[in-house]
Parts: C-alpha cells; sequence; structure tokens
C-alpha cells in the first residue's frame, strides 16, 4: 500500500481532479458558506470557503461538481431557477472558483420537473473538464441529461433516456465520469431493461447499449477506466444476504458483453470490479476492511494490503481509495502485491 495524501481534519465527499482531489462539507441550513479542501499529489493542502446560493434550499445538487485541476479548481453548482421568469423550471449552473467568485452569470441548463420526489443526478469526467447534471420523475417527466464544460455552459442537447412522453416508469438513473465525458444508465420500468448511453468530450453520443434480464431489486454499478466500461450485476452485496449472478460486462460496439462471472464470495464479503484490463483487479469488501484480488482464468489471486474506504478512478487507469473522517483523513493509490502462500 503506498500512501498517496494525508488531509487535514475535514470530513466529506471526496472528488477526483487532474493531478489532485476535492474534499467539500456538507453544510446545514444555518450555514452561510460551504467549505472545501484542495490537495494535489504532492500532498499539500489547501483549506477555502465558498458561499451557499441565497437560499440553499435551492441548490438541488447536495454537493458541487469539481471540475478543473488541482491548481484551478472549479465548483458547479446546481440551482433552480426560482426568481428567473420564464426559467423556474430549469436547473441553472453556476461556477465559482476557489475565492468564491462566481465566473460569469448563471446559465440555465437543463428543463426539469421540479419537486422533492424527483430524480436529480450529477457526475464529472475524470479528468475535470466536463460535467453532466440529470433529472426525471416517474410517471411526469421523461430522464433527461445535458453535459455542462467547465464553465458551466452546454455542450450538448437535452439527451432524453427514456421517450414515453412523459410516463415513465423507471429506477436506478445515474450518471459516471468516464475519461472525458459521462455514461448515463437507467433501467426501464416497463420493461425490465438496462439502458445505457455514453457521451464523449463534444456531447455526442458515441455508444447505446442495452441489457435485458437485470436484476429487479440490485441497482448495476458502472465502472470505467482506460480499458473500457463495464457494468456489474449484482457485485456489491454480501453472500449472506442473497444470492446474485456476480455478471461482469463491458461496452463493446454498441453492446454489453459478458467478459467475467465472478465465484461465488466467502460469507460476509461482497466482491466488486475494480479494474478491467489484461489482469483485471476485484475488490473484496467485508467488515474487517477492503481488499483486493487479481483475476487470472477463472481464479481470484488475492494481493497484499488493506484497506478502507471508498473507491476513487482516476483518467489515467488509477486507483485510489478515500477514507476520509474527523479523525484521520486519508486518500492513498492501490498498490498491492501478490500476498505469500
Amino acid at each position: 500500500m503506498t500512501r498517496l495524501t494525508r488531509s487535514p481534519e475535514l470530513s466529506g465527499e471526496v472528488r477526483r481532479v487532474q493531478d489532485g482531489f476535492v474534499i467539500f462539507t456538507e453544510p446545514v441550513a444555518t450555514d452561510e458558506t460551504r467549505e472545501w479542501l484542495i490537495g494535489n499529489e504532492r500532498d499539500e493542502w489547501r483549506s477555502v470557503s465558498i458561499p451557499l446560493s441565497p437560499n440553499f434550499s435551492y441548490e438541488l445538487m447536495p454537493t458541487p461538481i469539481a471540475v478543473g485541476t488541482a491548481a484551478e479548481p472549479r465548483a458547479i453548482r446546481i440551482t433552480i431557477g426560482a426568481g428567473y421568469v420564464g426559467f423556474a423550471n430549469h436547473f441553472f449552473s453556476q461556477v465559482l472558483d476557489e475565492s468564491g467568485e462566481l465566473l460569469g452569470e448563471p446559465t440555465a441548463v437543463l428543463e426539469i420537473f421540479d419537486r422533492i420526489s424527483s430524480t436529480n443526478v450529477s457526475a464529472g469526467s475524470l479528468d475535470g473538464e466536463r460535467a453532466a447534471v440529470g433529472n426525471a420523475h416517474s410517471g411526469e417527466w421523461d430522464p433527461r441529461i445535458v453535459l455542462l464544460d467547465r464553465d458551466g455552459k452546454p455542450v450538448s442537447d437535452e439527451i432524453h433516456l427514456l421517450e414515453t412522453g412523459d410516463r415513465p416508469l423507471y429506477r436506478c438513473f445515474a450518471l459516471t465520469g468516464t475519461a472525458h465525458g459521462v455514461v448515463a444508465t437507467i433501467i426501464d420500468g416497463d420493461t425490465g431493461e438496462l439502458r445505457l448511453l455514453e457521451l464523449d468530450a463534444e456531447g455526442q453520443v458515441v455508444q447505446e447499449a442495452t441489457l435485458e434480464g437485470i436484476d429487479d431489486i440490485l441497482c448495476p454499478r458502472v465502472s470505467v477506466d482506460p480499458s473500457g466500461i463495464f457494468v456489474s450485476s449484482g457485485l456489491d452485496v454480501p453472500s449472506f444476504s442473497r444470492g446474485s449472478a456476480r455478471d461482469v460486462y463491458r461496452v463493446s460496439g454498441g453492446a454489453l458483453d459478458l467478459v467475467a462471472t465472478l465465484p461465488e464470495p466467502p460469507e460476509g464479503v461482497s466482491y466488486g470490479w475494480a479494474l478491467g484490463g489484461d489482469v483485471p483487479l476485484v475488490s473484496a469488501q467485508s467488515q474487517t476492511g477492503l481488499r483486493f484480488a487479481e483475476r487470472r482464468g477463472t481464479e481470484l489471486l488475492p494481493l497484499e494490503g488493506d484497506f478502507t474506504g471508498r473507491l476513487i478512478p482516476s483518467a489515467d487507469g488509477r486507483l485510489f481509495v478515500a477514507n476520509v473522517s474527523p479523525e484521520d483523513s486519508v486518500i492513498v493509490e492501490v498498490s498491492c502485491a501478490p500476498s505469500a502462500p
């Protein structure tokens, strides 16, 4: 295990940007600012505060989208258009630099269905150059997304994942960052079919794929690395909870190709697909921590190294684990060796 960075005491969600990380705090309604911590891979950290929007309740995304680099980070804040004549039911993007200064005027980016029961999703590309937001409401508003640049301006048109005449049934609506764009996934509640769209940096749909027979309880997990986009079915549930297929698919040429079916995990352990490539890396999560194994053929070869925290992918294919708490906030790069026989 190679320790890469260690932050001061600050809890929050870790976001990867070029050459570093951003951690945002979670403010409460009485706060006037949101603190964020910016660190590079030389273990140099700085803490700054940015103002919340005038009415914090209108920030529909719980955490800003981090874009840019560790040297010049930006935060894209997503609000609704209350107070803007003709734009009340729209997402607005507001971009702030680390001084808290607004960079340009708020921009209307997506027409939405504004209810507390709506589904709102967001993600940033792994290179820090793009972000995406989406909105949907069951039975009222078809799922739709838009890709933004680092200035919070739309790069793509409004893109619908389902076309039902605004009467959709859906679940598992999600966005996942790729190296330069995003992947959108959703399960059609009428057919049980998974639909996947990949947008490139220009906002063009470069891949579409569908998959039938998705588990009716679990949401599929999407992971991205330089070897491709992978969709995992039933990998995050411990074996004592319920059985699962543990199938892994790779997006290729408009199809989802089955590339692996993992073995039954030990009692109390759940598997996750961490990295693809010639020798795929599989995570094994248990109550005692997080470990990794190489997949060679149909076998899993355990690797040395114990980790705690959440996996953070990187545009260059590296993998990090972030364990952020008030007592001991640590980000490490995953570097494992084969276990001794």
